[in-house]
């Protein structure tokens, strides 16, 4: 069975504001799971995400390099 982790838990691995985690399921960026008035979310997908955002960022480099 997946781990479930709760809204705070996702702000916390992600930094971002529990306004900005409603924003991203609003425009399907993150799926939840609704257990009772609980938003949860598997955290697979969400280091998953969190990855792709990464490594979709441009690498910078150093101003030494």
């Amino acid at each position: 069975m997946p781990r479930l982790l709760d809204v705070p838990t996702v702000c916390q691995i992600t930094s971002l504001s529990v306004s900005r985690i409603y924003c991203l399921i609003a425009e399907g960026e993150l799926r939840r799971v609704k257990i009772g008035r609980k938003a949860l979310f598997v955290e697979a997908e969400i280091r998953a995400w969190l990855e792709a955002k990464i490594d979709a960022s441009p690498v910078r480099q150093s101003a030494t390099a």
